[in-house]
């Protein structure tokens, strides 16, 4: 055993002989099974190594999803809710995020803006630091138990430069320890009806960011932003009107409309217009009814995105079957019929949108159906007719300045107790104590409001604007007649 160590450690007699002499101890027998235990552990290195590969292949399941599907964030959403407060050891964390702020807004709380003490201010790290949210290491791997199967979830992130731009891929594979598939298909599909805990009082907004696909710079719905979910009892508009348009989409969007559509031979479509002056609530109706339907709303801003026809069928093509689309500002895009015998144009100019581009995108034969299409536009005159004929667009609604309905509902709405309150509203008087502690009737006190606004004159913005500086109930009864007044005078 000595020649043995001394072959395999050089200079192990000198270090046996200082071991006799310090320690009076021969070191040789803790040696040999030192060097055994490392022979044993880089033999079974080496088989580990080559059976993996032979496991992988025969035993495991696996599937790969990359970070341009919607799949990849349900799965992660998953693991950080399940998982990582379960059996993960190693972290990544983040805080200050959109969606750690969406979980922390709770629209139900109630907030009082008559009391006499000062609201206690939010800094930015109170803010931002919240919620912490926990993932498996990027680029490491972490296995878990789930409904008595052992799984490995791995997440590897690839860098490269396109076109001077820097941009990363994230690969999610996640793998099953069985030889049939169904169980990772059911692990997908639970994943996939996951919503977390915040999902209730979110809404998923989806905007375009450049990527690359197929080898080449493009965009993809990769940008996500958690919304508080709102309430279309916040939507400043008509209450008729309101109505009207929410039981059209929900007769659209039921489990009967396919069938319905099919059975008369007509595409399964439906599309609006919401046109009018800025600030009327355009944006907000959409961001209501997706979350009233629980639909992920996905924003195209032409006129801030380099769009061609070519990009524009690209990311509608890459848009799931039911969700809301809104076109942002499509009178300010530009879109114009594509003049193919004029000899002035610039055939090295760069491709813009053209109209049978953005019609081929909208409702071409390879276009799914089953999506509500929503476009706003400031300028309706300027749209092309063909844009806005029906079966396109089915019906058109205007977002005007307020009436003495809707200059009614937002003070009540602004000066409400809570969210709960709100939705209530509809059921009688709301009673609100004001500073002095007396019993303030809120429709009679949103009458006389009312009462004090132009009809047609003041947007629905404009309005809430002066409520939110004026938050005690006397105070802006007192001076809404002299605010108005002036913002008339101003606009004429």
């Amino acid at each position: 055993p000595v020649g043995l160590a001394e072959q395999m450690i050089p200079g192990f007699l000198a270090m046996r002989a200082l071991g006799m002499r310090c320690f009076k101890r021969d070191i040789t027998p803790w040696v040999i099974k030192a060097l055994f235990a490392a022979g044993i552990y880089n033999m079974g290195k080496h088989i580990w190594q080559w059976a993996t590969p032979l496991m992988e292949k025969h035993l495991f399941t696996s599937v790969s999803v990359t970070n341009h599907d919607a799949l990849h964030g349900k799965v992660s959403n998953w693991v950080s809710a399940i998982v990582s407060t379960k059996s993960v050891k190693h972290f990544s964390a983040k805080t200050g995020n959109a969606s750690a702020k969406a979980e922390i807004i709770d629209t139900n709380v109630e907030v009082s803006y008559f009391g006499g003490e000062k609201a206690k201010i939010m800094t930015a790290d109170e803010e931002d630091g919240g919620v912490v949210r926990f993932l498996p290491v990027k680029g490491g791997c972490q296995y878990f138990w789930h409904r008595g199967r052992l799984f490995r979830y791995k997440n590897e992130v690839t860098r490269r430069n396109t076109q001077n731009i820097q941009l990363h891929e994230e690969t999610l594979t996640i793998s099953c320890f069985s030889r049939n598939p169904k169980h990772l298909r059911q692990f997908l599909a639970e994943c996939w009806q996951f919503n977390g805990p915040a999902a209730s009082k979110t809404t998923k907004v989806h905007f375009l960011e450049k990527c690359v696909r197929r080898c080449e710079l493009s965009y993809d719905w990769t940008k996500i932003v958690l919304r508080p979910a709102r309430s279309l009892a916040t939507v400043d508009l008509n209450e008729k009107t309101k109505q009207s348009v929410v039981a059209e989409v929900a007769d659209y969007l039921s489990a009967e409309s396919p069938q319905y559509y099919a059975k008369r031979g007509i595409p399964h479509r439906r599309g609006y217009l919401l046109w009018g002056p800025p600030g009327t609530g355009k944006t907000s109706f959409c961001m209501g009814l997706a979350s009233n339907f629980k639909l992920d709303l996905y924003v195209i801003q032409i006129l801030g995105t380099p769009m061609d026809d070519k990009t524009l069928l690209d990311v509608f093509e890459l848009l799931p079957k039911r969700c809301i689309v809104l076109l942002e500002d499509i009178d300010s895009a530009g879109i114009r019929r594509q003049q193919m015998r004029d000899k002035n144009v610039d055939p090295r100019a760069k491709p813009t949108l053209t109209l049978s581009g953005a019609l081929n995108a909208i409702d071409g034969a390879s276009s799914p159906e089953g999506r509500l299409l929503i476009m706003t536009s400031n300028a309706p005159e300027n749209l092309d007719e063909a844009l806005i004929r029906p079966g396109r667009i089915d019906r058109q609604v205007y977002f005007g300045h307020v009436d003495r309905e809707v200059a009614s509902s937002i003070f009540m709405r602004m000066f409400i107790k809570s969210a709960e309150d709100l939705r209530k509203s509809q059921d009688g008087p709301l009673v609100l104590i004001d500073n002095d502690g007396e019993d303030v009737k809120l429709r009679r006190a949103a009458s006389l409001f009312a009462g004090s606004i132009p009809e047609d004159k003041i947007t629905p913005a404009e309005l809430q604007n002066f409520l939110l500086q004026h938050k005690d109930m006397k105070d802006a009864l007192a001076n809404v007649e002299a605010w108005a007044t002036a913002i008339c005078e101003a606009k004429e």
